[in-house]
Formats: structure tokens, C-alpha cells, sequence
């Protein structure tokens, strides 16, 4: 780069630095611009509607509000991580033993007629129910409100057993199956309930999970790696899927019986004399049914897509509805392949 060139650079920075403070404290340009942040229940309790929605909007600009409606993750709708900090304001408080999570907005059972799981109401804070107390505050300041719910679950939830997955030994999961009519009628009449029951901009859903294959093989940012032989699903009505599709279900299981052994005798050192990433190949070729059941998971998961975008447009045909995208697709290039953008966007 030449001096002259430098020079442009450092006279344009300057520049740029010299209009950068009163650009951040004017109003944005574009009024359509949304600057939106996740945020629960539990932030409202602690220092009330207006103030907390006086910070967003001074501090941040923030003019959408994801409201974790409905969460069984305590990072979600908990207070700090134990560990990190307190906050400067708010409750100078950890909630580990207390927090319980679900929803924390009124349920209306009206909807739920089609599902086992019903009784799903947090205790955590009492009466406050989020919807009600946050969403005419923020609609008269301007504010679009999205419910934001996720697809993470209690083990001790009324009615979960009968909705979740299976593993590779017919043992039940903490997870859910979307194949399973019980959750996948839940999804359906919780978006209904929403859509139905309070003046929302959209809603959000985020499921941050994948199926058997990428989990035995532990391919995923978080770094937990799962005993392979509790990957899932297996369940009925994924082997129902799975005949429907021509895949013969004994092999699915052999298949996924030698992974198990590989994977574990990989995490004890024991190297194969071909190598890991040759033997791996070999079994995929050996048993292609481990990605046909791999592909089947993630179709299971894009036909939900489907159903509840469906759902929602049925009600309200101006509503927004969309989904989390887990960190998962940036570092997984498995992951990456099973999340064909363009078919998601098909399927709607």
C-alpha cells in the first residue's frame, strides 16, 4: 500500500470516528431496521416492565422484544450463569435451586386437547404471566413482540414419557420425538395459543438438535460428546417413517451397532488399522442406512418446520414465524450439508 493511500485511509477513519458518537445516540435512519434481543420473564420480575424496557430502548435501541415465552433452559430464562458476574443491576443473585421453567405465559387448555402434555405452566414466578404484563407497555412504545419458545424439556413434565424419543437400546431420552403425534400436536397448539390468544408480531422457535449419526459421532460446537448408544430416535413412529421409505430398520440397527463400537473404541485410542476417517467411509458404504436414518431425522425435523409455519399462517396469514439457527451450522460441516436452506424455504 502506498503512503498516499495510508493517509486516505487514516484521514477517512478519522472521519468516520469524528461522527461516530452522535450517529450512535440519534435515532436509527431506517424505521424498519429491527434490533431485537431474547430476553425472560425473570428480567421484568426483578426490575419491572417499564424499566427494563427504558434500558433496551436507551441503551441498546432496541425496538423488537423476543420473549422466551415457554423454556425449560435455566440460560434461557434464568438469571446469570453461576460463575460469571453479576450483573450491575437487577437481582444480585444466582437462581440454581429455584428455577424450575416452562411457560410463563397463561396456558389455555382449550388447546391442548391432542397432546399429553398440558400441565406445563412455570411456578417460578408466581402469577406473572409475561404476555400480559410486557406486551401493552412495549406496543405503545413501538416495540414488535415475537414469542420465542424452544425445544428443550424436564424429564418430570406431566405427560412428557409419552412423547419421548428413544434410543439405540429402546431406552426413553430426555428429548422429544417430532414423529411422536403427542409432540408434534403440542408444537401445532402452542403456536395456535399464541397466535390465537395475544396480539403478537411472530414467533420463533429454536430447536438446537441433530440426529444419531452426527450425535454419535460427536459432531457438534458444544463439545459434550454423547455415549453413542443413546443416540436417537428409534422410537415406533420413526421406524413407521422409516418403512413407509423402504429402509429396513435390522440393518438401521446393525449399522448404528458397529458406530457404537467404533466410536468407542476411537475414544479409548484404539486406532484402526485402516485409520478412523477410511473406516468410517467404510462403514457409511456398509450400511448406508445410517445416513438414510440420519436424512430421515432432519426431514422429520423440516416437516415440523412445515406444520407449524402452516399452523400459524391458518390463524393469522400476516404472521411472522421463523426459526433458530444453532451455532451448531457454522462448525459442523455435517450439520452444515443437513440444513439445505433453499429445501427449508421449499417447504413453506
Amino acid at each position: 500500500m502506498s503512503n498516499t493511500n495510508r493517509r486516505e485511509f487514516l484521514e477517512a477513519a478519522a472521519a468516520i470516528s469524528a461522527i461516530g458518537a452522535p450517529a450512535l445516540a440519534a435515532p436509527a435512519a431506517n424505521a424498519k431496521k429491527m434490533i431485537g434481543i431474547q430476553i425472560g420473564a425473570v428480567s421484568f420480575v426483578d426490575e419491572g416492565v417499564e424499566p427494563v424496557l427504558d434500558i433496551l430502548q436507551n441503551k441498546g435501541r432496541v425496538n423488537a422484544l423476543f420473549i422466551a415465552a415457554f423454556t425449560y433452559g435455566r440460560g434461557i430464562a434464568g438469571r446469570q450463569v453461576p460463575g460469571q458476574p453479576l450483573p450491575d443491576h437487577g437481582s444480585q443473585q444466582y437462581d440454581t435451586a429455584t428455577f424450575h421453567g416452562g411457560s410463563y405465559a397463561a396456558v389455555h387448555p382449550q388447546y391442548y386437547a391432542n397432546t399429553p402434555l398440558k400441565d406445563f405452566r412455570a411456578p417460578d414466578l408466581g402469577a406473572f404471566d409475561v404476555f400480559q404484563s410486557v406486551l401493552p407497555a412495549s406496543r405503545k412504545r413501538g416495540m414488535k413482540n415475537i414469542a420465542w419458545f424452544e425445544d428443550v424439556f424436564r424429564n418430570d413434565t406431566p405427560g412428557v414419557k409419552e412423547c419421548e424419543e428413544k434410543d439405540l437400546h429402546g431406552r426413553n431420552a430426555t428429548t422429544l420425538c417430532f414423529n411422536n403425534p403427542g409432540y408434534h400436536n403440542f408444537l401445532l397448539d402452542l403456536c395456535e395459543d399464541y397466535a390465537k390468544s395475544w396480539d403478537l408480531d411472530g414467533i420463533m422457535w429454536g430447536s438446537e438438535r441433530q440426529g444419531a449419526f452426527a450425535n454419535a459421532l460427536g459432531a457438534m460446537a458444544s463439545g459434550r460428546h454423547k455415549d453413542p448408544g443413546t443416540v436417537t430416535c428409534f422410537c415406533q413412529y420413526c421406524q413407521k417413517k422409516g418403512k413407509d421409505r423402504g429402509i429396513d430398520f435390522r440393518r438401521v440397527q446393525e449399522g448404528f451397532g458397529e458406530l457404537e463400537k467404533f466410536v468407542n473404541a476411537g475414544r479409548q485410542h484404539k486406532r484402526p488399522v485402516d485409520g478412523y476417517y477410511v473406516t468410517l467411509w467404510r462403514l457409511m458404504l456398509r450400511y448406508p442406512e445410517l445416513l438414510a436414518w440420519e436424512n430421515l431425522w432432519h426431514d422429520s425435523l423440516r416437516d415440523t418446520y412445515a406444520a407449524m409455519h402452516a399452523k400459524v399462517k391458518s390463524v393469522k396469514p400476516n404472521m411472522g414465524i421463523g426459526w433458530h439457527i444453532w451455532h451448531t451450522n457454522s462448525f459442523s460441516p455435517i450439520y452444515r450439508a443437513e440444513q439445505d436452506l433453499q429445501k427449508n424455504r421449499a417447504c413453506f
